[in-house]
C-alpha cells in the first residue's frame, strides 16, 4: 500500500510541480527502495536471539504465502544496519517535510486567503488557544 502512495506522490509531483519533481526525483527513488525495511519493521515479528542472547541482532520474521501455503523467514538485522537504515529513512523524511514546505509556500502564494477564510470559519471554542 505504502508504495502505491510513493508512486501516486511521485506522479502527482510530476505533472503538478515538475520542477520540484526533477529535484526529488531521487528522494522517492530512496524511499521506495527503504519502503521494505519499514514495512518489515511495521507488519513483521521481531525476535530476539534467545538462546545466546546475543545483542548484537535481531531477526524479523515474515510470513507470506507460497502456492497457497504460508512460508516463515526470517531475516537477520545487525544493529549497524538497523542504524544506518533508520538514520536514512530519517534524513528523507527531512527532505520530503522541505519539500512539503515549498509547496505549502507556493499554495499561499497562490491562494493567500485560503488558510485565513478557513480559519475564520471555526468557532473561537473550536480553535487552539
Amino acid at each position: 500500500m505504502m508504495g502505491g502512495k510513493i508512486a501516486a506522490t511521485k506522479r502527482d509531483l510530476q505533472k503538478y510541480f515538475p520542477e520540484y519533481y526533477t529535484q526529488y526525483e531521487s528522494t522517492f527513488n530512496d524511499l521506495s527502495e527503504l519502503n521494505e525495511f519499514r514495512a518489515m519493521m511495521a507488519h513483521c515479528k521481531i525476535l530476539w536471539d534467545k538462546k545466546d542472547q546475543d545483542p548484537t541482532f535481531f531477526e524479523i520474521v515474515d510470513i507470506s504465502k507460497v502456492n497457497g501455503e504460508e512460508r516463515f523467514e526470517a531475516k537477520k538485522i545487525t544493529f549497524p544496519e538497523f542504524d544506518d537504515k533508520t538514520n536514512r529513512l530519517r534524513k528523507l523524511v527531512l527532505k520530503l517535510a522541505e519539500l512539503a514546505n515549498k509547496i505549502r509556500r507556493k499554495f499561499d502564494e497562490k491562494y493567500p486567503s485560503f488558510f485565513k477564510s478557513a480559519i475564520s470559519d471555526i468557532p473561537p471554542e473550536d480553535k487552539n488557544p
